[in-house]
């Protein structure tokens, strides 16, 4: 993994968590575009494409008379998308690697920018903002979600939490901002976009939904690293499988999921 490598990107199966959590959040993805009026014609910079997920969903919208510029650091992200687009044979699609607050990309070049859990990774939120409003047309929008709170279990289980807020602490301590969403419209407006519109969404669900599994995932991939890396104990990692397993046999147990911003912004 190199510096600029996203954080979870050495976890094994965390292309395929991706590509669950991508679908568990999908709807909300796609009224997103649709509020800022994304459709067939559209340039769209897809900023911090991971796997390319949204890529794909963004190149089939855009049509043959659009085009997707799918932008990420992570050097295998960015080959898995290119593999699936030579299997799918699209071709309204570049790959283009680099970061996001000096993208090297062409001023005004853009109709669209799409970003979803990305900017709490970015370590100048201002500078990042500055290059997506050079990047973007006259009139351009910024379609954006983002956290604005961390999620949890319920009842508290201090097994749990406790596990939960290391693996919050981990991305703190590799320079994330889990709670970026709660500064993010002020700074949008003070880097000289319009916000149309902001949307909170939250999830609340129980025990065997695709929401629990979210969170089942995420441990199943992380939890072997952060034993290895010290940053839980291997007792403490089986006592929060257990803890886990015995909380979803309870009929009681619910998971509340981050809280997200769609922000539409016009430049």
């Amino acid at each position: 993994m190199t510096n600029h490598d996203y954080v979870l990107a050495r976890f094994r199966g965390e292309i395929e968590r991706l590509g669950f959590q991508y679908k568990l959040w999908s709807p909300a993805t796609y009224a997103l575009w649709q509020r800022g009026g994304l459709g067939a014609g559209a340039r769209v910079l897809d900023a911090g494409c991971g796997p390319g997920f949204a890529s794909l969903d963004l190149a089939a919208r855009v049509g043959a008379q659009g085009h997707v510029t799918a932008f990420d650091r992570t050097t295998k992200y960015l080959q898995h998308l290119e593999q699936q687009l030579d299997a799918r044979q699209i071709t309204n699609v570049t790959l283009k690697q680099g970061l996001l607050d000096n993208t090297e990309l062409p001023a005004a070049e853009f109709d669209f920018i799409f970003t979803k859990m990305v900017l709490l990774f970015m370590p100048d939120l201002d500078r990042v903002i500055a290059e997506f409003k050079r990047v973007l047309k006259p009139g351009g929008k910024l379609l954006v979600s983002e956290l604005a709170a961390y999620w949890q279990v319920s009842p508290p289980n201090p097994a749990v939490d406790k596990v939960i807020a290391r693996s919050r602490q981990h991305f703190c301590d590799n320079g994330a901002k889990p709670e970026v969403g709660r500064v993010l419209p002020y700074a949008l407006s003070q880097g000289g976009f319009k916000l149309e519109s902001l949307e909170p969404e939250v999830k609340i669900d129980r025990p065997g939904s695709d929401l629990w599994r979210s969170l089942t995932l995420l441990y199943e991939v992380a939890l072997p690293v952060y034993v290895e890396e010290g940053i839980v104990s291997q007792a403490e990692a089986k006592l929060f499988q257990q803890e886990i397993a015995n909380m979803a046999k309870s009929a009681g147990t619910f998971i509340t999921s981050y809280l997200f911003l769609h922000i539409v912004a016009t430049k």
